[in-house]
């Protein structure tokens, strides 16, 4: 937190403001604060104190409408673009069901499911639902039974996912009981991995199917994937990802569960004769880390979730693909989470969406539960610290939210199975357009001199009223403006407004406290719209400066009750009468009080997608 000190330097009181416009997506720190709808244009906003900054933002909490206790609705979630596909292996019995969602024109927050997807040949038990995965059209669930296991392939109809029924069955070839094919699966686009981590008592493996000319209903495996040194409990497969022509298979039981994953890359004469590109380990690996738990990959990224690590407190690594290919790969970056404790079971699952990632850490706060998200700095992965973490706006003890996440694009959805007696949810966030505004005051000068000195070397003075307006030139003159308002009697500004188009035309409006006036307004790119106020249109400028003068009103003559003392005449009896002459009043002008000069530092960071 910001401290000020403050020198007296004479009457005039400085308003410089400071807009940063900037395609900045989030600071430190959890989403706080109030939520309020702004009167017809149901504009969210709300007030966040200074730590609390983040433009990931909640847009709505999905639930199943048919959802009972104990249906698991977000054991597993998926993402492609705007379908969110989400599993519930314990509905219908526990046959198992899966949702789909399609983000409306309006936004996610007036969504609901589009479709219920179910096995044609389910059985209580069968949990399906327990994985899910989505690329394009194209849906593949899995279930959690501990027979031989299937994976199911939907394909979004014409007409909609509504009527949509399986494509496919998929099974392995050689699968025996206990094998739990199905419990990890993967979808890129024609390609699908399905992990089996029970085959070979527990060495484990994982298939690939492609999608034949004739379309899924023919598929069979074209490839079976193991670890060159593999071995019983090593769990291979319980976890994959592919990405194109790659694919990553978890192991987490490798080392006394210290964990491993590995990396396959599709051979020019393709996936049946494959073998592993490279393993990947954690460099300070140790026993019990169950490195490979969870696994993603987006292009030449991997990132792999370790919620053993540390007491499980858990941990993520990010791999990135050398110039020499992954065979030499070691981590570029192990993240963790700024606040994070034992028992956090940081990285029990993650996503990967080119420079973004997304971890659950679904133990924190008696298994409340979060989820971090990562975004690659400029100097790479090894500099990385959690842009913001994000948690559900109701969330409670024992609802598990970040037990399963995705991520696409500026869209992150972070499953809770547990949530309401374990009827289960699964919450969307976007780093959606926000505007992010926060203020301080510091000393200034008057307007010749004026000087922009450090915060750090004043004091937070109330009074000034500050209202920011955004609108978008399509709308009817004079517009429709969207606002929000705020006072400042603390001297500290931090507000934001968040709306799902993108405005063009930006107003900033100041009122002086009581006692002064407005003295001067300048600006370096806006136009000066008003005595008090400021406009900009188009693309904003990166940054630049604008300053408000007020000061103390011209002095206004107030009559004294003291008059200046003046001779009286003395009468006489002259026939013509003569007047008394009017006492002659010397005013005193009433002078209001010397405001200490301030200006008010305003950063305007505008979001876009």
């Amino acid at each position: 937190m910001k401290t000020f000190s403050s020198q007296r330097a004479g009457g005039l009181f400085a308003l410089s403001v400071m807009i940063l416009w900037a395609l900045l997506l989030a600071g430190p720190g959890v989403l706080a604060g109030s939520q309020a709808t702004a009167g017809d244009d149901d504009v969210p906003f709300g007030v966040q104190d200074e730590l609390a900054i983040a433009s990931w933002l909640q847009q709505a909490k999905l639930s199943a409408s048919d959802g009972v206790s104990g249906h698991l609705f977000g054991v597993s979630v998926a993402i492609s673009g705007d379908t969110v596909v989400v599993g519930s292996s314990g509905g219908d019995q526990g046959k198992g069901l899966v949702y789909v969602f399609e983000k409306p024109g309006g936004g996610w927050a007036s969504a609901t499911e589009i479709a219920q997807l179910s096995a044609s040949d389910g059985v209580a038990g069968d949990g399906f639902g327990w994985s899910v995965a989505i690329s394009g059209d194209t849906v593949v669930v899995g279930v959690s039974d501990g027979d031989k296991g299937v994976a199911y392939v939907f394909e979004k109809p014409g007409d909609g996912w509504a009527n949509a029924t399986e494509t496919a069955v998929l099974s392995a070839s050689d699968g025996a009981a206990g094998d739990y094919f199905g419990r990890a699966v993967a979808v890129s686009g024609d390609t699908v991995v399905v992990g089996a981590e029970g085959d070979e008592s527990s060495k484990g493996s994982a298939y690939v199917f492609e999608k034949p000319g004739g379309g899924w209903a023919n598929a069979t495996e074209t490839a079976k994937l193991s670890a060159s040194d593999g071995a019983g409990g090593d769990q291979f497969g319980n976890s994959v990802a592919i990405n194109g022509d790659t694919v990553v298979a978890g192991a987490h039981g490798v080392g006394s569960n210290s964990g491993s994953a590995y990396v396959f890359e599709k051979p020019g004469g393709g996936w049946a004769n494959t073998t592993e590109t490279a393993k990947l380990s954690a460099s300070d690996g140790m026993a019990g880390d169950l490195f490979g738990h969870s696994v993603a990959i987006s292009v030449d990224a991997v990132v792999v979730g370790a919620s053993g690590d540390d007491t499980l407190k858990g941990s993520a690594y990010v791999f990135e693909k050398p110039d020499g290919g992954w065979a030499s790969a070691t981590e570029t970056a192990k993240l963790s989470a700024s606040g994070g404790a034992a028992n956090d079971y940081f990285g029990i699952s993650v996503a990967i969406d080119g420079d973004t990632v997304a971890v659950g850490a679904e133990g924190d706060d008696s298994f409340k539960g979060l989820a971090y998200v990562f975004e690659k700095p400029g100097g790479g992965w090894v500099s990385a610290t959690e842009t913001v973490v994000l948690s559900a706006s109701d969330g409670a003890t024992n609802g598990y939210f970040g037990g399963s996440v995705a991520i696409s694009g500026d869209t992150v959805v972070a499953g809770t199975e547990g949530d309401d007696d374990s009827k289960g949810s699964a919450y969307v966030f976007e780093n959606s357009p926000v505007w992010r505004f926060r203020g301080y005051t510091y000393q200034g000068q008057p307007p010749a001199t004026f000087a922009r000195a450090s915060s750090a070397a004043s004091t937070p003075i109330g009074g000034v009223t500050l209202t920011l307006y955004g609108r978008s030139q399509n709308e009817p003159a004079p517009g429709a403006w969207h606002t929000i308002t705020q006072s400042g009697a603390d001297g500290f500004y931090n507000f934001f407004i968040v709306q799902p188009w993108v405005f063009d035309i930006f107003r900033l409006e100041a009122e002086p406290p009581d006692g002064m006036v407005v003295s001067g307004i300048s600006t370096e790119t806006g136009q000066v719209v008003a005595d008090n106020a400021i406009e900009w249109y188009g693309p904003p400028p990166q940054v630049h400066f604008s300053d408000f003068y007020f000061d103390e009103p011209t002095p206004t003559p107030t009559a004294t009750s003291t008059p200046t003392s003046t001779p009286t005449p003395t009468p006489t009896f002259t026939p013509t009468n003569t007047p008394t002459p009017t006492p002659t009043f010397t005013p005193t002008p009433t002078i209001t009080p010397t405001a200490t000069p301030v200006t008010f530092d305003i950063w305007l960071p505008l979001v876009r997608r």
